[in-house]
């Protein structure tokens, strides 16, 4: 069995009807403890088969090194004396209490090139009250406060003790209070936020959208190391609470700055690959004008990567083509606005696409044959290069790989031509049907014949198919999808020594917009669109009117007719059936709102209650994100 592949123990002939239940999704095991309550040596047996099954896919656990310790600079240098970041079974002494999971912003030089890059958008709140969550050591809480001069600075810490130092700069400015609470729970932030004076909240009451509030701004470090689920959680939240009006957003719309690893972002609220995209990504696009990442690790960073794409079934990076010209698109837009990325901070995507002369050789432009990253690049570049040098035979094992390894690289390079091919033959179709020149006969037998060269794939490559099919569908849309294909600023490129510990973290500027009224004020709506979307994303690669009719019989056949963009290919929808079927994670955000209206304009829709009952079996979760808390929530770190 070859590398990267779980391996399973090896069973005895007696315990081959196992297979089929390890080999089944999660209820497995609770389907054979049901059935072999008594048994503990098969459940002893099924738990370590399940548990060698998942090993592939579960992510290692996080411990902080030694390597992670190093200090660059003062403020660095200040936090290692505290020895509250001590590397894993160490015995070093604290000289303080604190929570040692928290990363810190220590390097000035890069908050002064976020300012540059930055800062000019931030004008708009000097003068504003600023609210600041786990400013920790103060050097990003420093670079803001002299940037928008806040007429209050609210300093929510909860290791004051440890902190209370370095924030000694910020806690001796007139109008700047350190209050030693978590942010983080709700009952603290909302006892803070009441006392702000020259705030009023929104009339819930009212028929007015919300408008952007400029004279509040609020910066929150949410950067932990190991990283915690709860993190996530915040997230969603946070961006929850728009369409909710609560919390912050109570005020108006409230722009957010927010530090947090990128792990928790690329399969949370900014995914950059359509298997990534979850429920608080939706969220996200439905409550969002923009989310920048302003800094970060490049995207192309591999132990990020190898993070995002941990599991197999999530498959692996989106086409680098689709990626370059993403980046490429953001460069004209940082060019048409005459921002420059300070020197040094440019992604490799960034540094490519600036040398793109011609685009008519962009993804969108033409088709072209998707270039996909290989799982097992890495070695087989290693194997090639020892081949070379030759640091073993031919027969040998290691060769045996390599020979695996290339025949493997060739054949997927194969599938990949003929990807490329059904994509061109679908958009060929496109364009005969939108030219009126062909009958409906003709196109339905095009259309018939296209679906059966698909199903003709084996069901790997169908499903690879399919990712590249919708990965391209919501790239070539006008505008794209995702919030990172709109991104106005490409982020700046960080090193793990500018943080302390070592751990590279991103910045995200956040600014809200107002959602739909439907998904506001109308109660039915919100509860209706919450419920869909947790519903329909369940499995997310099955076609958009099968997932209705999960979450009521025969739903899709009074909501589906109604919905319009699902067929309009200028507004991001599909025609045909089959695999031309427009599937749950290719919906965009109005595709979204339409589906909602249209269950609310359903005449025969079930009363919300029994709806409800429908459902209250299952109460999980399955985004996957630790994203079931509502923005009404209570959260603890």
């Amino acid at each position: 069995m070859s590398s990267g592949t779980a391996q399973f123990p090896d069973y005895s002939c007696r315990d081959h009807w196992l297979l089929p239940l390890i080999e089944s999704p999660k209820p497995g095991l609770a389907k054979m403890w049901s059935i072999f309550p008594r048994s503990r040596a098969i459940r002893r047996l099924a738990a370590s088969a399940l548990r060698a099954r998942n090993a592939s896919t579960t992510a290692p656990r996080e411990k902080l090194a030694k390597t992670m310790l190093e200090a660059d600079g003062e403020v660095a240098e200040r936090l290692k004396a505290t020895n509250v970041w001590k590397p894993h079974r160490s015995n070093a002494r604290r000289t303080v209490t604190g929570e040692k999971t928290r990363v810190n912003v220590t390097s000035q030089k890069l908050c002064d090139d976020i300012e540059a890059y930055l800062g000019p958008s931030l004008q708009r709140h000097i003068g504003c009250d600023l609210i600041d969550l786990f400013p920790g050591a103060g050097v990003w809480s420093r670079k803001l406060a002299d940037i928008v001069k806040p007429r209050s600075h609210i300093l929510m810490e909860p290791d004051a003790e440890l902190y209370a130092p370095f924030l000694e700069p910020l806690t001796s400015r007139p109008g700047t209070t350190l209050v030693p609470k978590s942010g983080l729970l709700w009952t603290d932030l909302d006892e803070v936020l009441s006392s702000l004076p020259h705030q009023t909240p929104r009339d819930l009451d009212s028929n007015t959208p919300p408008v952007r509030n400029d004279t509040l701004l609020v910066t929150v470090n949410l950067s932990f190391y190991p990283k915690t689920r709860n993190t996530t959680l915040y997230l969603y939240q946070l961006i929850s609470a728009i369409r909710a009006e609560s919390r912050f957003q109570q005020y108006g719309l409230v722009r957010m700055l927010i530090w947090v690893r990128a792990e928790d972002i690329r399969t949370g609220i900014l995914p950059m690959a359509v298997q990534v995209r979850s429920r608080s990504a939706i969220e996200a696009e439905l409550s969002c004008e923009w989310i920048n990442e302003v800094a970060g690790l490049d995207s192309q960073d591999e132990a990020l990567l190898a993070s995002i794409f941990r599991s197999r079934k999530l498959g692996g990076p989106r086409d680098r083509g689709i990626e370059l010209e993403s980046a490429y698109r953001t460069l004209q837009r940082l060019r048409e606005r005459g921002i420059e990325v300070p020197a040094g901070r440019e992604t490799a995507f960034l540094k490519e696409a600036a040398q793109i002369s011609d685009p008519s050789q962009l993804a969108s432009a033409r088709i072209q044959t998707p270039s996909l990253a290989l799982p097992y690049a890495a070695e087989l570049d290693e194997l090639e290069k020892g081949y070379a040098e030759k640091a073993f035979k031919r027969g040998s094992p290691e060769y045996q790989r390599l020979l695996r390894l290339r025949y493997q690289k060739t054949s997927e390079a194969r599938r990949a031509d003929s990807y490329a091919v059904l994509l061109e033959e679908y958009a060929a179709l496109n364009r005969l049907r939108s030219s009126g020149t062909a009958s409906e006969e003709e196109i339905r037998k095009k259309h018939d014949a296209w679906n059966d060269k698909v199903s003709s794939l084996s069901h790997l490559s169908q499903s690879k198919f399919g990712l590249i099919r919708d990965n391209h569908h919501l790239f070539n849309q006008d505008p794209p999808a995702l919030l990172w294909d709109r991104r106005t600023l490409e982020p700046l490129a960080v090193k793990p020594r500018e943080f302390f510990p070592n751990v590279g973290c991103s910045l995200l500027d956040i600014q809200p917009k107002a959602p739909n009224p439907l998904l506001t004020t109308h109660k039915e709506g919100s509860m209706v669109f919450d419920l869909l979307v947790k519903v329909m994303l369940r499995n997310s690669t099955v076609p958009v009117s099968e997932r209705i009719d999960d979450v009521w019989p025969d739903a899709a056949e009074g909501v589906i007719p109604n919905c319009r963009s699902l067929r309009d290919p200028a507004r991001g929808g599909t025609f045909g059936g089959g695999h031309a079927e427009l599937n749950t994670r290719a919906l965009n955000q109005q595709q979204w709102e339409e589906i909602v209206e249209a269950w609310v304009g359903w005449h025969f829709r079930p009363r919300w209650e029994r709806l409800m009952r429908q459902h209250d079996e299952d109460q999980d979760d399955d985004d996957g994100d630790g994203e079931s808390g509502g923005a009404e929530g209570s959260f603890i770190l």
